[in-house]
């Protein structure tokens, strides 16, 4: 798929202080293909995994403009995070208010699901566990991620974040 028709970036940032991990999922403001969704919970399904079901050992990083998967593609998800041995810590980051308010409903169902704006991403990475000091490499890994997925600027939120890291 060329990256101008994909709604959707996906990626690992790795190589963080303490052996943390970042998988992260961004949107534009329309909602994954069935594609890229299902790609999605592969990654998730390794990665979890990966770190024998303790779900908090990676954190989720959610960029979105305000699209997002629909209520069958979450239930793989859901699925996935029922046979974690602990919850996963996500950190769901928009410029959308209609998002961040629909999101807060998540807490209810994932205690470690907080929403942020862009210009506290300092604060949504260090609910992922990432140490201070490290906020530029991984704005690098997410400017990467969109570049070879999406192209560059598609995504208004990774702008906002960017210009809140200056």
């Amino acid at each position: 798929m060329e990256p101008s028709s994909r709604n959707m970036a996906m990626g690992r940032i790795t190589g963080l202080p303490e052996g943390r991990e970042i998988v992260v999922a961004m949107h534009t403001a329309l909602p994954p293909s069935e594609e890229e969704w299902n790609a999605w919970v592969a990654m998730l399904e390794e990665r979890s995994r990966a770190v024998d079901w303790d779900l908090a050992r990676v954190g989720n990083l959610a960029i979105t403009d305000g699209g997002a998967p629909d209520l069958t593609q979450r239930a793989p998800v859901n699925a996935l995070i029922a046979q974690g041995r602990t919850y996963p810590n996500v950190a769901l980051v928009t410029v959308s208010t209609v998002v961040r308010t629909v999101a807060r409903a998540f807490t209810l169902f994932n205690p470690r699901f907080a929403v942020f704006v862009p210009g506290h991403i300092v604060d949504a990475l260090a609910w992922l566990g990432v140490q201070p000091g490290n906020e530029r490499a991984v704005l690098e890994a997410l400017v990467e991620i969109e570049r070879d997925a999406l192209g560059p600027g598609r995504v208004a939120t990774l702008g906002a974040i960017r210009r809140a890291l200056r």
